[in-house]
């Protein structure tokens, strides 16, 4: 067995969307005011471990506030779309679906959605109208199972990427900060004094005892009210031993 310190961490995966394919989605998400879904086509990057969102498609499905019925007859048409554009039915492999403006969760019925699907695998997304996602793959391969993801958009793959940045880099520059001296300043904590108790004293503990409290009192002359003279027992000169 291999020391748990020369154990590889596997990188976590992720599923990256780009803005265009971020605004297509919460376009659609924002104008049917019931859940609403489709499919897509996304690249799986196996060496830097993270799957990207090439295309998405807007199926046609009955809507509800609870779920959208993607019959099998728009499911045929999707592929026919496909085909007239020359593209490959097989490399359907995103799911995606609004759940309006209720959170963004995986119901049983969407897990269902995702066991059922024929392939060796699936990528399935749920957004809402407030732009918040869960991601989940479900895989056949080697067994079949399902595991959620994070999902994070790619900003920097806008078109207008580089202008942005140019322009951020021209008209934003940081505040300057203000200079902080280099004086220090120390500040000399008063230090309370703790006495024994009288009869314990030595002669020179009392002396010390009687010096200050003879300043402490001098401190306070012409003020009465302010000083808090404590009641002295001087013991016995017997008890001094």
């Amino acid at each position: 067995m291999s020391n748990k310190k020369d154990r590889v961490k596997i990188p976590e995966s992720a599923l990256f969307i780009k803005p265009e394919i971020l605004c297509q989605l919460m376009f659609y998400a924002q104008h049917v005011p019931k859940e609403v879904g489709g499919f897509g086509i996304a690249t799986i990057h196996k060496a830097e471990n993270y799957i990207e969102v090439d295309e998405v498609f807007l199926m046609y499905q009955e809507t509800d506030e609870t779920e959208c019925i993607l019959k099998s007859r728009a499911i045929s048409l999707m592929y026919d779309e496909m085909v007239s554009q020359g593209k490959d039915c097989g490399s359907v492999n995103f799911w995606w679906h609004s759940h309006d403006t209720m959170s963004s969760f995986f119901s049983g019925q969407d897990n269902e959605t995702l066991e059922d699907w024929p392939g060796d695998y699936l990528i399935g997304l749920v957004i809402n109208k407030k732009m918040e996602f869960k991601c989940k793959i479900m895989t056949k391969v080697p067994v079949q199972m399902m595991c959620e993801i994070p999902v994070y958009i790619m900003w920097g793959g806008s078109e207008n990427a580089l202008a942005w940045k140019e322009e951020i880099k021209n008209k934003v520059i940081d505040k300057p900060k203000p200079e902080i001296s280099n004086k220090v300043v120390k500040y000399k904590k008063k230090q309370e004094r703790k006495y024994k108790p009288l009869n314990e004293m030595t002669e020179e503990e009392f002396q010390e005892f009687q010096d200050g409290f003879y300043t402490n009192y001098m401190s306070h002359e012409g003020n009465e009210n302010s000083l808090d003279i404590p009641t002295v027992v001087i013991p016995d000169d017997e008890d001094w031993d």
